[in-house]
């Protein structure tokens, strides 16, 4: 895998599951050691930009600074992803699924939606639910 990114969503309804998010993060990155991982923190826009090479997998989960909190808007990512020419194998989305709108995307992109009370699916791209 050449770059990966996530998008953690950061809404206000996802501060609670930060310390799962983190978990998914961590385990992405040992299983698949792609060249880099870009960490897209976003809830209206893009709120942050994270890049990690292989040399950081092992403590990512401590080097993680998720920011945002406002609304859920996951098509800024792939608008973010075009403005700023970034070109990553795929795209794994982490939410809770509860959003305005999904978004055109210009790359394969995987749903990891973790949401107790719903089991949302993603009408673009491919849904896995994570569960506790």
């Amino acid at each position: 895998v050449g770059e990966l990114v996530i998008a953690a969503d950061t809404s206000g309804s996802m501060g609670p599951y930060y310390k799962l998010l983190f978990g998914e993060i961590a385990t992405m990155c040992k299983q698949t050691n792609p060249a880099a991982v870009r960490i897209l923190w976003w809830d209206t826009s893009v709120c942050g930009d994270q890049v990690f090479k292989p040399t950081d997998y092992d403590q990512i989960a401590s080097l993680l600074k998720p920011k945002g909190g406002g609304g859920t808007t996951p098509d800024c990512v792939p608008k973010y992803l075009r403005k700023e020419v970034i070109t990553p194998d795929a795209v794994v989305v982490l939410t809770d699924g509860e959003v305005n709108g999904w978004g055109e995307w210009d790359c394969p992109v995987l749903w990891a939606i973790y949401n107790p009370r719903s089991k949302i699916t993603a009408p673009v791209g491919k849904t896995i639910h994570i569960e506790d």
